[in-house]
């Protein structure tokens, strides 16, 4: 959660306050379908990192790609599938592959 509060650079309180009673009030679940469903990932990022001169380059969309996914893999419901703090570190540096989260049940449940 802290991963995605500092990418955006909105708090998972503010989000709450500022979507009660919309279809969005769980930031979480709002980025994942931001990122995975409609492929806009840059709807869920703070401003100053898309003007910001180096975003534009390749290794740096990767980058914040890898920061985006490693925070959705961290909230997965069961602990199983959420990775380790060493694995994180990994995922972080790139040095393992980064496979797309499958979504979270609790965002399953919601939809039923």
């Amino acid at each position: 959660m802290v991963l995605l509060e500092i990418i955006s650079r909105r708090r998972h309180y503010d989000f709450l306050t500022e979507t009660v009673g919309s279809n969005e009030w769980y930031f979480p679940k709002w980025a994942y379908e931001k990122i995975y469903v409609e492929r806009r990932i840059e709807d869920i990022l703070d401003q100053r990192i898309i003007q910001a001169e180096a975003y534009g380059d390749a290794k740096s969309v990767a980058m914040v790609e890898r920061m985006v996914t490693t925070a959705i893999w961290c909230l997965q419901d069961c602990a199983e599938m959420r990775p380790s703090m060493g694995k994180v570190i990994k995922m972080l540096e790139g040095t393992v592959d980064i496979t797309e989260p499958a979504k979270p049940i609790i965002f399953c449940i919601e939809e039923i």
